[in-house]
Protein backbone atom coordinates (compact mmCIF):
# COMPACT_ATOMS: atom_id res chain seq x y z
CA UNK A 1 0.00 0.00 0.00
CA UNK A 2 2.70 2.56 0.86
CA UNK A 3 2.71 5.45 2.72
CA UNK A 4 0.14 7.59 0.88
CA UNK A 5 -3.02 6.74 2.61
CA UNK A 6 -5.16 8.63 -0.38
CA UNK A 7 -4.27 4.72 -2.06
CA UNK A 8 -6.95 3.33 0.57
CA UNK A 9 -9.44 5.75 0.59
CA UNK A 10 -12.71 4.43 -0.83
CA UNK A 11 -10.91 1.67 -2.28
CA UNK A 12 -12.77 -1.44 -1.08
CA UNK A 13 -11.09 -4.18 -2.65
CA UNK A 14 -7.99 -3.40 -0.67
CA UNK A 15 -9.78 -4.62 2.10
CA UNK A 16 -9.69 -7.64 0.30
CA UNK A 17 -6.68 -8.17 -0.50
CA UNK A 18 -5.37 -7.55 2.98
CA UNK A 19 -7.42 -10.66 4.08
CA UNK A 20 -6.26 -12.68 0.94
CA UNK A 21 -2.62 -11.39 1.70
CA UNK A 22 -2.71 -11.83 5.48
CA UNK A 23 -5.65 -14.14 6.69
CA UNK A 24 -6.40 -14.16 10.22
CA UNK A 25 -6.69 -17.29 10.44
CA UNK A 26 -3.09 -19.36 9.27
CA UNK A 27 -5.10 -23.26 9.48
CA UNK A 28 -8.71 -24.61 10.26
CA UNK A 29 -8.60 -28.25 11.27
CA UNK A 30 -11.24 -30.69 10.01
CA UNK A 31 -11.88 -34.33 10.09
CA UNK A 32 -12.94 -36.40 7.15
CA UNK A 33 -16.60 -37.69 6.61
CA UNK A 34 -15.80 -39.94 3.62
CA UNK A 35 -13.10 -42.56 2.19
CA UNK A 36 -11.71 -40.42 -1.37
CA UNK A 37 -8.90 -39.39 -3.27
CA UNK A 38 -7.62 -35.43 -3.32
CA UNK A 39 -4.84 -34.96 -5.51
CA UNK A 40 -3.50 -38.17 -5.87
CA UNK A 41 -3.50 -38.95 -2.38
CA UNK A 42 -6.07 -41.39 -0.37
CA UNK A 43 -7.69 -39.73 2.81
CA UNK A 44 -9.89 -41.98 4.85
CA UNK A 45 -13.32 -41.28 7.16
CA UNK A 46 -11.94 -40.28 10.20
CA UNK A 47 -8.34 -38.84 9.17
CA UNK A 48 -7.56 -35.13 10.75
CA UNK A 49 -6.42 -32.59 7.73
CA UNK A 50 -5.14 -29.44 8.23
CA UNK A 51 -6.38 -27.20 6.04
CA UNK A 52 -4.11 -24.23 5.41
CA UNK A 53 -5.75 -21.15 3.98
CA UNK A 54 -2.94 -18.93 3.76
CA UNK A 55 -1.79 -21.37 0.83
CA UNK A 56 -4.77 -21.34 -0.70
CA UNK A 57 -5.12 -17.40 -0.91
CA UNK A 58 -1.77 -17.64 -2.36
CA UNK A 59 -2.41 -19.89 -5.30
CA UNK A 60 -0.47 -19.21 -8.19
CA UNK A 61 -2.84 -20.66 -10.28
CA UNK A 62 -5.86 -18.43 -8.91
CA UNK A 63 -4.40 -15.19 -8.43
CA UNK A 64 -1.94 -13.29 -10.31
CA UNK A 65 1.42 -12.31 -8.44
CA UNK A 66 -0.25 -14.03 -5.24
CA UNK A 67 3.09 -13.23 -3.00
CA UNK A 68 2.62 -9.53 -3.82
CA UNK A 69 -0.13 -7.21 -1.70
CA UNK A 70 -2.24 -5.17 -4.73
CA UNK A 71 -4.44 -2.77 -3.07
CA UNK A 72 -5.94 -2.88 -6.90
CA UNK A 73 -6.43 -6.38 -7.21
CA UNK A 74 -9.64 -7.25 -8.70
CA UNK A 75 -11.89 -8.72 -6.44
CA UNK A 76 -12.51 -11.74 -8.20
CA UNK A 77 -11.62 -14.81 -7.56
CA UNK A 78 -12.42 -14.09 -3.69
CA UNK A 79 -9.85 -14.94 -0.90
CA UNK A 80 -11.13 -17.59 1.07
CA UNK A 81 -10.73 -16.41 4.85
CA UNK A 82 -14.35 -16.27 5.52
CA UNK A 83 -15.29 -19.99 4.19
CA UNK A 84 -17.60 -21.55 1.91
CA UNK A 85 -20.59 -23.01 2.08
CA UNK A 86 -21.38 -25.64 5.13
CA UNK A 87 -18.27 -23.66 6.90
CA UNK A 88 -19.05 -20.48 6.15
CA UNK A 89 -18.51 -17.96 8.77
CA UNK A 90 -21.42 -16.73 9.95
CA UNK A 91 -20.81 -12.58 9.75
CA UNK A 92 -21.06 -12.60 6.10
CA UNK A 93 -24.77 -12.76 6.53
CA UNK A 94 -26.14 -10.03 7.78
CA UNK A 95 -28.22 -9.17 10.50
CA UNK A 96 -28.85 -12.82 12.49
CA UNK A 97 -30.26 -13.60 15.43
CA UNK A 98 -28.84 -16.20 18.35
CA UNK A 99 -32.15 -18.03 19.95
CA UNK A 100 -30.87 -20.82 21.97
CA UNK A 101 -27.65 -22.09 23.54
CA UNK A 102 -24.30 -23.03 21.62
CA UNK A 103 -23.26 -26.00 22.73
CA UNK A 104 -18.91 -26.34 22.08
CA UNK A 105 -17.04 -29.19 21.75
CA UNK A 106 -14.10 -29.59 23.69
CA UNK A 107 -11.41 -29.18 21.85
CA UNK A 108 -8.03 -27.72 23.21
CA UNK A 109 -6.45 -25.92 20.01
CA UNK A 110 -9.88 -24.17 18.66
CA UNK A 111 -13.29 -23.51 19.34
CA UNK A 112 -15.75 -25.93 17.42
CA UNK A 113 -19.30 -25.35 17.84
CA UNK A 114 -21.44 -28.77 18.36
CA UNK A 115 -25.12 -27.00 18.11
CA UNK A 116 -26.23 -23.48 17.11
CA UNK A 117 -29.38 -22.19 16.02
CA UNK A 118 -29.63 -18.84 13.87
CA UNK A 119 -32.82 -16.99 12.34
CA UNK A 120 -32.48 -13.65 10.63
CA UNK A 121 -33.97 -10.56 12.11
Amino acid sequence: MGRDPALYRGCYWADEDMLRFEGPIKILIRWVVQDHERDGRQVRAGDRVFLVLQSANRGKGTFAGPDRFDIGRPAKPLHVNFGRGLHACLGQLGDIHVPGEVTWRPNITSRAVTGLRISRE
